[in-house]
């Protein structure tokens, strides 16, 4: 669901050109001498500059020019192409088209309500930090940063790769090189008309979908022209956003078309367990839930299964992997979330108006309290003696927001 963080990264680069073939596998991952421990440090730092929009400390973590070489595998960057990148690499983090639009993208999604969490480190096919995207809608995803070695051997961030997109960064942007003899580092201080309207479109659609507008940002996202409107990643963020706009036959189409244009890569579950819980298909949610935890090793997936099982109305299997996700973390307001509705479902007023507690206490500004209290199965609640101990902490979720 956070596509749009890496696809901003990309226009702010201002390619205007033909895309290419498929620009084939992406160059072998550097050997990263730095121990598990320096890159865990790594991590919460990172995630620690995220959450206080420190761009400068994120800017100095990545190496733009490695980056590049990856951009042009399995060619070589020659002397000027190399020294573009190097002149990128030394803006500042205040620039609008310097290595800081990816962090700033981020930072952005933080200040609308996304949560970054750094979980792990991971040695497989290189070093790299992985970190999960809570969305205030209760979505999730999942994002990782391939990791080389810049001075003195220190580990730096040299690509990104978002499991919806289901390629890294660098290959993307191999798409997208232009074809002539044009300077084919998309003209980093020379942004286009074109890409420059595209990238405003998708901050205002990325907005839109963190809030679960997604009606709104599929009419925006329509009027991103080519080339860009033809990248994997918005056409993976145009099917996401469908799943509250359109039907479940339109829906299955649109899903076996992009399935069958990029292959099911891995991490692609991200996208697939939103569609299959709008639709309520259990037994997919579960299959594709159990195959995304292969790959991240995330308690917070319970989350996944506990909706799953509520839309089946298996509410005592829900509140058992509700337990397990507070457990876990207890300052999570998703599963209190779903716990308040199995206990209005099941008319357990107590546990609702202890939900609502929590709720308040975690400073919940996203719940949308009208969806849940008008719903019928509340009826029973809004005439219960806890409701009228429910309505202070009601007014205390509403007076935050």
């Amino acid at each position: 669901m956070l596509s749009f963080l890496g696809t901003l990264f990309l226009l702010s680069c201002g390619a205007d050109s033909t895309p290419l073939p498929d620009p084939g596998p992406p160059p072998p991952a550097p050997e990263v001498s730095a121990s598990d421990t320096l890159l865990n440090l790594m991590g919460k730092e990172i995630e620690r500059g995220i959450e206080e929009g420190n761009l400068e400390r994120l800017v100095s973590l990545t190496d733009y020019v490695q980056f590049s070489e990856r951009i042009y595998f399995p060619d070589s960057l020659s002397k000027s192409e190399r020294e573009h990148a190097e002149k990128v690499s030394s803006k500042s983090a205040s620039d609008e088209d310097g290595v800081g639009t990816f962090w700033k993208g981020l930072i952005r999604s933080v200040e609308l309500g996304v949560r970054v969490d750094y979980l792990s480190t991971r040695r497989s096919d290189g070093s790299r930090l992985l970190f999960r995207l809570v969305f205030p809608s209760g979505g999730l995803s999942y994002l990782e940063l391939l990791l080389g070695e810049g001075d003195g051997g220190m580990p730096v961030v040299i690509d990104l790769y978002e499991y919806l997109d289901g390629e890294f960064a660098s290959r993307t942007i191999h798409r997208l090189i232009a074809a002539d003899n044009r300077d084919p580092l998309f003209q980093l201080l020379n942004v286009s008309n074109r890409a420059a309207e595209a990238k405003e479109k998708l901050y205002e659609a990325s907005g839109l979908i963190i809030q679960g507008e997604f009606a709104k940002a599929d009419y925006i996202l329509n009027e991103v022209q080519e080339p860009y409107r033809s990248m994997r990643q918005i056409e993976a963020l145009r099917l996401i956003v469908r799943r509250g706009v359109n039907g479940e036959n339109i829906y299955r189409k649109a899903l076996s078309r992009f399935l069958k244009k990029y292959g099911k890569e891995p991490g692609v579950e991200v996208a697939l367990i939103e569609q299959a819980l709008n639709f309520g298909q259990l037994g997919e949610v579960l299959q594709l839930t159990d195959a995304l935890d292969s790959l991240v090793k995330d308690p917070y997936l319970n989350l996944m299964r506990a909706q799953a099982y509520y839309q089946n109305n298996q509410d005592s299997l829900a509140q058992h992997f509700i337990e397990s996700v507070v457990a876990y973390d207890s300052t999570f307001v998703l599963p209190y979330r779903i716990s308040l509705l199995v206990a209005l479902h099941q008319n357990e007023h107590a546990l609702a108006l202890e939900q609502l507690r929590q709720l308040a206490a975690l400073n919940d500004r996203w719940l949308s309290l009208n969806d849940i209290l008008q719903d019928p199965m509340a009826a029973p609640f809004k005439v219960s003696s806890e409701y009228s101990q429910a309505k202070e902490y009601i007014e205390e979720i509403v007076k935050k927001k």
